[in-house]
C-alpha cells in the first residue's frame, strides 16, 4: 500500500450628428462634509450646519420610536426644499434631503410627527449632481432576529454615484459589506437605541444591497439610498497633467495653458495655434470627432492557489459603436503601469505561475478599429505562499485509476525468470503533482515502513530491497523515476539513486533502495515550481531461496516540503 503524507509545514496554504459633438464628461469628487447627529427622543428635532457649500446636497437620515411616516416635514433656514424617500409605513427609519441649497449656516428642522423622533442625522456632500434632481434609487426592508442585514436591492444608472444606508441594530457593533464603510454610530442613552450609516462614494452603475453582519442576533430596519455624481465639461484651463488629451471638437487651443509633458489636443474647429505652446510635446489632431459610449462591468479578480482568476460583464456600446474584444492588463503596483494581454472576446482569465504578492488588474474595452474605448474599475488580488502535493496510482489509461487513499500497486506473482514492475498496462505506476512558488523551491522524499517486501503473515520472510539492475533470478525491491515534466514553469530534477541509467515498461530496470529513513527523489532546483508531475515505477522480483508467500507488502510514503 502507498500513502500520502502532508504534514502541516508544509501547507500555506458616440455621438454622431450633423454638427457639434458633445466635449468629454468628468466626474467630479464627492466628499462628506461635514455630519452631525441629535438625539431627542421628541416630536420634533433640528440639527444645524454652518458654512454650507451653494449647491451642496443635504440629507437627513432619522430614527423614530414608532411605525408611520405620517405627517412628517422637513423644512431649513435658508429656504431649501426637502424630498422624503425610502420610508414606508411600517419602517423605523428614513431619508430626506434637498438638492441645489443655498450656501450658509442652516438649521433642518424635522416636524409633524405624532410620535418621538429618536436620533436625527444631517449630512452635506459636495460634489452631487445640481443641475437636475439626483435621487437615483433608494429601498428599505426590515429584518427579524438575524446576524445579518439587508435593505433589498436597488440598481443605479449613474456613473459615479454616492450610495448610503442606514439601520437601527440593537447591537454594539457592525461589520458592512463591500463598498461601505460606516461614518456615523449612535446610541441614545439608557434606551440602548443604536442607529448607523454607512457610506460607498463614487460608484459605478449596477445593483447595489445595503449587508452587513450583526455583532448579535437582533431584528433590524435597514435602507439604501444612492445620488448621481454632477458631470463637468473638461476645464482647459488647468491643462497641468503629466499626460493630458483633450477631444473637443469646438474649443480654441490658444495654447497659454499647454503646460502638460505630453499635451495633445484633438480638435475639429481652430487649427491656429498661438502664443506660448509650452508642452514638451505638443500635438495638434484636425477633423471632426464623435465619441464611443460604452457600459463597463465591475471587474473582479479572486486568487486560487499560485493563480488569479479574472471575470467581468461584457461591455456593451451605443450610438452605432461595436465592442470587438478585451485587453487584460497586470501590475505589481496600483495605478499601473500596465502589462496588457489580447483575449478577444472573452470575458474571463487566469494568471497562472504566480510568486505570493499582491497583483493588480484592469480590463480595457475595444472597438472594431482595435482602439480602447473604456477602462474598467482596477481589481486586486493577493497570492499567498501555497504548496500543493497530489498523489495517485494508474497506468496511462487511467483504467485503474486510484485518486484517493489507499493507493496500491499490485505487482502479481513474482518470478525467477524476470522481474514484475509497473507496466502503463495491467501494473500501477505511482504518479504525483507538484506546485510551490516558495521562492526556495521544493522537495519530495520517501520513506519504506519495512524497508524490503515483508511477508503479512511470515514477517521474517523479506524480498530485500538494494540499488541494483533487476537481474534474473536475484531477489530485489526497489523503484525508479521513470519521467518527470513540467507543464508550467521551473525544473523538476530526479535524484539519485533513483534516477538509474533504464527505468521503462520493460523489465531490467534500476532501481533505487527503500529504506525506513526518507530519502530525496525529487527536487526543484531551489526555484519555484507550476505544474510539474512524476511517474515512479515498483519494481520486484524473488529468487529460488525466496520463501513462497502470496501477502509480501510494503508501505511508501511521499512527503514533499517547501520552506517560505
Amino acid at each position: 500500500m502507498i500513502k500520502k503524507i502532508i504534514p502541516s509545514i508544509i501547507i500555506f496554504s458616440l455621438i454622431f450628428a450633423m454638427g457639434f459633438v458633445d466635449a468629454p464628461k468628468a466626474h467630479a469628487s464627492i466628499n462628506l462634509v461635514q455630519s452631525t447627529t441629535v438625539d431627542v427622543n421628541s416630536t420634533t428635532a433640528t440639527c444645524s450646519l454652518s458654512s454650507t457649500g451653494a449647491g451642496d446636497l443635504l440629507l437627513v437620515m432619522y430614527r423614530i420610536n414608532f411605525q408611520g411616516i405620517s405627517g412628517i416635514s422637513f423644512s431649513d433656514t435658508q429656504g431649501d426644499s426637502f424630498t422624503k424617500v425610502t420610508a414606508s409605513s411600517d419602517a423605523y427609519v428614513g431619508v430626506a434631503y434637498a438638492y441645489n441649497t443655498t450656501a450658509g449656516n442652516t438649521a433642518i428642522t424635522m416636524s409633524g410627527f405624532a410620535s418621538n423622533i429618536i436620533t436625527m442625522s444631517c449630512l452635506e456632500y459636495s460634489g452631487v449632481l445640481k443641475t437636475a434632481d439626483p435621487y437615483d434609487g433608494g429601498n428599505v426592508n426590515l429584518t427579524s432576529s438575524s446576524t445579518s442585514y439587508s435593505s433589498g436591492s436597488i440598481t443605479t444608472t449613474g456613473s459615479s454615484d454616492l450610495i448610503l444606508g442606514e439601520l437601527k441594530p440593537d447591537t454594539s457593533s457592525i461589520t458592512p459589506d463591500s463598498p461601505f464603510s460606516q461614518i456615523i454610530s449612535d446610541s441614545f442613552g439608557a434606551h440602548g437605541w443604536i442607529t448607523y450609516i454607512v457610506q460607498g462614494i463614487s460608484q459605478p452603475a449596477g445593483s447595489y444591497n445595503n449587508t452587513g453582519t450583526l455583532s448579535a442576533s437582533s431584528n433590524s430596519d435597514t435602507n439604501i439610498v444612492a445620488f448621481k455624481a454632477v458631470t463637468t465639461a473638461i476645464d482647459s484651463d488647468s491643462m497641468t497633467g503629466s499626460t493630458f488629451i483633450i477631444k473637443d471638437p469646438v474649443m480654441n487651443t490658444m495654447g497659454d495653458y499647454g503646460t502638460s509633458t505630453n499635451f495633445q489636443l484633438i480638435d475639429s474647429s481652430d487649427t491656429i495655434f498661438t502664443d506660448v505652446a509650452s508642452s514638451t510635446n505638443f500635438i495638434g489632431h484636425f477633423g471632426f470627432l464623435y465619441y464611443p459610449q460604452v457600459t463597463l462591468g465591475t471587474l473582479t479578480a479572486t486568487p486560487v492557489a499560485t493563480q488569479v482568476n479574472l471575470n467581468w460583464p461584457a461591455s456593451t456600446a451605443v450610438g452605432g459603436w461595436t465592442v470587438s474584444g478585451y485587453n487584460v492588463g497586470w501590475s505589481s503596483t496600483s495605478g499601473g503601469p500596465y502589462t496588457y494581454t489580447s483575449v478577444g472576446s472573452a470575458t474571463s482569465y487566469s494568471y497562472t505561475g504566480l510568486a505570493p504578492g499582491t497583483y493588480y488588474y484592469v480590463v480595457q474595452t475595444l472597438d472594431a478599429f482595435g482602439n480602447v474605448i473604456g477602462t474598467s474599475n482596477e481589481a486586486s488580488a493577493t497570492v499567498s505562499q501555497v504548496i500543493t502535493f497530489k498523489l495517485s496510482t494508474y497506468d496511462t489509461s487511467s483504467t485503474s485509476a486510484e485518486t484517493y487513499a489507499p493507493y496500491s500497486v499490485g505487482l502479481g506473482i513474482l518470478s525467477t525468470a524476470q522481474a514484475s514492475n509497473s507496466d502503463e498496462s495491467s501494473i500501477n505506476s505511482i504518479w504525483f503533482d507538484l506546485t510551490t512558488n516558495a521562492s526556495s523551491g521544493a522537495v519530495v522524499s520517501v520513506s519504506s515502513a519495512n524497508g524490503a517486501l515483508k511477508s503479512i503473515s511470515k514477517p521474517s520472510d523479506t524480498i530485500p530491497s538494494a540499488t541494483a539492475t533487476m537481474t534474473p533470478g536475484v531477489a530485489n525491491y526497489g523503484i525508479c523515476d521513470k519521467d518527470n515534466l513540467v507543464n508550467g514553469s521551473g525544473t523538476f530534477n530526479m535524484v539519485s539513486p533513483f534516477n538509474g541509467a533504464t527505468c521503462t515498461t520493460g523489465h531490467v530496470n534500476t532501481v533505487g533502495v527503500v529504506t525506513t529513513s526518507p530519502q530525496i527523489i525529487y527536487n526543484t532546483g531551489n526555484a519555484a515550481l507550476y505544474s510539474g508531475r512524476a511517474e515512479i515505477m515498483v519494481n520486484a522480483e524473488n529468487s529460488t531461496a525466496t520463501p513462497a508467500h502470496n501477502d509480501y507488502s510494503d508501505t511508501l510514503n511521499f512527503i514533499a516540503t517547501s520552506t517560505f
